[in-house]
């Protein structure tokens, strides 16, 4: 799996380069606004019934939550298509960059559930390959957009191409392999979601609010600001978020099953928190200081003139981007251990914070502070969290010294 997301990792990179010239910060801004705004949707589409396919011991109950995953996403995404284009008919106003944003969101739920079902399979190579075309397509789809006609609109678009590629190579292959287990009726789907309402519950509010606070620079600053800050911003997430979230996206798809394995059969996965978190933490501290050091240089070598301001916000938001790239992949380990209440808390608080936090910048009409007041406060609340999930990957060694 680490070949792969590293050849995905190094198409983003060179793609990102030529993009950077084919766009202005503006563009870039409305496009990364309405992509945000899926990825908000993309977990209340799916109820995060997602999570629950790693829940059970064999696929045949497991297979449930993955079609009722589905099936409910299908469901909310098309009914809110449906209410955009009733409500478009009677007020005579072209609602398109809604219909595709919802479009989107539809795309990424399917990709929760079909990730989740391999990942509980180990199926990685699936997983990776299907990254691997996804990521190469987007990249494509943006470039060659940008030369015929760069409107933010066609990055959106590209990135419900690139997601239909990828959602289209995974549902081959789960038919391909797993098409003898599917044996069951809507009733027993219905039933299985009933009974395991804690997933909407709990995980889903928790991550709503964790992608809110995540994705709440782009929307506030593009909100308070306007496009062009909200578009240097999505810049430098495209540089160092992006692929950065990619290895530790990886990772954690891995880590997710072998802490669920862990946990299980020996009451704790914390030999395999620390190697994980040691592992990403050496990964990333080199890069991270010649951000902090050399920023803005890089920047305006690389980029051009017109993105230097990405190089700041680059060295000010380096301390977040190392956090959450180590700390992010180990979250799952409240889960597994039933710390679902905490980790919605956390997160709520986390929201509220990073909220403060850029609105303060705005107070000040200064939105460099927004930024690094921002990335502050994400650093802390990273720190508080990593305590939390470190107790939690303990689990029964703290009850064995007792």
């Amino acid at each position: 799996m680490s070949g792969g997301t590293l050849v995905s990792q190094i198409i983003s990179l060179f793609a990102v380069l030529i993009i950077s010239r084919l766009y202005e910060p503006a563009q870039l801004g409305t496009a990364a606004f309405f992509i945000a705004i899926a990825s908000v949707l993309s977990p209340l589409f799916t109820c995060k019934y997602d999570f629950a396919i790693f829940s059970p011991k064999e696929n045949k109950e497991s297979i449930k939550f993955f079609f009722g995953s589905i099936l409910i996403n299908l469901f909310l995404s098309l009914f809110t298509i449906f209410s955009i284009l009733l409500i478009s008919f009677f007020l005579n106003y072209n609602f398109k960059w809604y219909l595709i944003t919802v479009f989107l969101s539809l795309l990424n739920g399917l990709d929760f559930s079909l990730t989740a079902w391999f990942n509980r399979n180990k199926e990685y190579r699936y997983i990776t390959i299907a990254r691997i075309l996804r990521i190469l397509i987007l990249n494509i789809s943006i470039i060659l957009f940008g030369l015929w006609n760069p409107k933010p609109i066609f990055i959106v678009l590209s990135n419900v191409i690139g997601l239909i590629i990828f959602n289209l190579f995974l549902s081959l292959f789960f038919k391909i392999k797993y098409h003898n287990e599917v044996y069951f009726s809507i009733n027993e789907i219905i039933q299985k979601l009933r009974n395991n309402l804690d997933f909407p519950r709990y995980s889903l509010p928790a991550s709503i609010i964790n992608i809110l606070s995540a994705q709440s620079p782009v929307i506030i600053l593009k909100i308070l600001f306007g496009e062009a800050v909200a578009g240097v911003y999505t810049l430098v997430n495209r540089v160092m978020g992006a692929p950065s979230q990619l290895i530790a996206g990886a990772t954690g798809e891995v880590y997710r099953q072998k802490a669920s394995s862990d946990y299980s059969q020996e009451g704790n996965c914390y030999s395999l928190f620390l190697k994980t978190f040691k592992g990403l933490f050496l990964i990333a501290t080199v890069p991270f200081i010649v951000v902090v050091i050399f920023g803005p240089s890089l920047f305006f070598g690389i980029f051009g003139e017109q993105w230097i301001e990405s190089g700041y916000f680059a060295r000010y938001l380096a301390i977040f981007f190392l956090l959450r790239f180590c700390v992010s992949p180990l979250s799952f380990t409240l889960i597994i251990a039933n710390r679902q209440n905490y980790n919605f808390s956390w997160q709520v608080f986390l929201f509220i914070n990073t909220t403060v936090s850029i609105m303060y910048g705005y107070i000040l009409e200064d939105y460099m502070i927004s930024v690094i007041a921002f990335s502050l406060v994400y650093s802390i609340m990273y720190i508080l969290y990593f305590k939390e999930i470190a107790s939690s990957a303990k689990g029964n060694i703290d009850s064995g010294k007792n």
